[in-house]
Protein backbone atom coordinates (compact mmCIF):
# COMPACT_ATOMS: atom_id res chain seq x y z
CA UNK A 1 0.00 0.00 0.00
CA UNK A 2 1.68 3.66 -1.15
CA UNK A 3 1.43 6.38 1.35
CA UNK A 4 -1.34 8.73 0.01
CA UNK A 5 0.25 11.99 -1.14
CA UNK A 6 0.28 14.26 2.22
CA UNK A 7 1.19 11.09 3.88
CA UNK A 8 4.92 10.34 1.98
CA UNK A 9 6.36 13.52 4.00
CA UNK A 10 5.46 11.67 7.47
CA UNK A 11 6.40 8.28 6.11
CA UNK A 12 10.38 8.92 5.51
CA UNK A 13 9.78 10.91 2.84
CA UNK A 14 10.62 14.13 4.65
CA UNK A 15 14.34 12.54 5.55
CA UNK A 16 15.20 11.84 1.47
CA UNK A 17 14.05 15.54 1.04
CA UNK A 18 16.82 16.73 3.96
CA UNK A 19 19.56 14.51 2.70
CA UNK A 20 18.85 15.09 -0.81
CA UNK A 21 19.05 18.75 0.07
CA UNK A 22 22.18 18.76 2.26
CA UNK A 23 24.01 16.67 -0.07
CA UNK A 24 23.52 19.11 -3.13
CA UNK A 25 24.46 22.44 -0.95
CA UNK A 26 27.50 20.17 0.61
CA UNK A 27 28.53 19.59 -3.19
CA UNK A 28 28.03 23.60 -4.27
CA UNK A 29 29.93 24.82 -1.22
CA UNK A 30 32.67 22.49 -1.82
CA UNK A 31 32.69 23.83 -5.62
CA UNK A 32 32.21 27.79 -4.64
CA UNK A 33 34.83 26.91 -1.98
CA UNK A 34 37.39 25.93 -4.54
CA UNK A 35 36.71 28.69 -7.18
CA UNK A 36 36.85 31.58 -3.90
CA UNK A 37 40.18 30.11 -2.89
CA UNK A 38 41.62 30.02 -6.78
CA UNK A 39 40.24 33.72 -7.13
CA UNK A 40 42.13 34.52 -3.74
CA UNK A 41 45.28 32.86 -4.65
CA UNK A 42 44.89 30.19 -1.59
CA UNK A 43 44.58 27.04 -2.85
CA UNK A 44 46.12 25.00 0.62
CA UNK A 45 43.64 27.48 2.65
CA UNK A 46 40.64 26.55 -0.19
CA UNK A 47 40.96 23.03 0.87
CA UNK A 48 40.37 23.10 4.69
CA UNK A 49 37.62 25.39 3.78
CA UNK A 50 35.98 23.42 1.51
CA UNK A 51 36.51 20.29 4.11
CA UNK A 52 34.86 23.06 6.78
CA UNK A 53 31.91 23.61 4.45
CA UNK A 54 31.34 19.61 3.98
CA UNK A 55 31.40 19.65 8.16
CA UNK A 56 29.62 22.89 8.82
CA UNK A 57 26.75 21.86 6.33
CA UNK A 58 25.70 18.52 7.88
CA UNK A 59 26.20 20.25 11.37
CA UNK A 60 23.73 23.06 10.47
CA UNK A 61 21.16 20.15 8.90
CA UNK A 62 21.70 18.57 11.96
CA UNK A 63 20.94 21.93 13.96
CA UNK A 64 18.18 22.65 12.00
CA UNK A 65 16.51 19.52 11.72
CA UNK A 66 16.53 19.00 16.08
CA UNK A 67 15.60 23.34 16.01
CA UNK A 68 12.17 22.93 14.87
CA UNK A 69 8.82 20.45 14.73
CA UNK A 70 7.82 17.77 12.49
CA UNK A 71 6.73 19.93 8.91
CA UNK A 72 9.23 23.13 9.72
CA UNK A 73 12.22 21.13 10.21
CA UNK A 74 12.79 20.79 6.55
CA UNK A 75 13.07 24.62 6.35
CA UNK A 76 14.89 24.69 9.31
CA UNK A 77 17.70 22.43 8.24
CA UNK A 78 18.14 23.80 4.83
CA UNK A 79 18.47 26.93 6.41
CA UNK A 80 21.04 25.73 8.72
CA UNK A 81 22.89 24.07 5.88
CA UNK A 82 23.51 27.02 3.99
CA UNK A 83 23.94 29.62 6.84
CA UNK A 84 27.01 27.69 8.67
CA UNK A 85 29.18 27.38 5.23
CA UNK A 86 28.07 30.74 4.11
CA UNK A 87 29.35 32.46 7.25
CA UNK A 88 32.07 30.44 6.98
CA UNK A 89 32.77 31.30 3.23
CA UNK A 90 32.68 34.93 4.19
CA UNK A 91 34.81 35.13 7.26
CA UNK A 92 37.50 33.45 4.52
CA UNK A 93 36.76 36.15 1.92
CA UNK A 94 36.75 38.93 4.29
CA UNK A 95 40.26 37.39 6.13
CA UNK A 96 42.19 37.23 2.52
CA UNK A 97 40.66 40.74 1.19
CA UNK A 98 43.02 42.68 4.00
Amino acid sequence: MSPSPAGWLASGGSFWLIFGQTSIIAAISIVLAFRIANALRAESDGCLLAIANLILTCLGAGIGFFLAPYPVFIVSAFVGAVALPGLATSLFIRRYRR
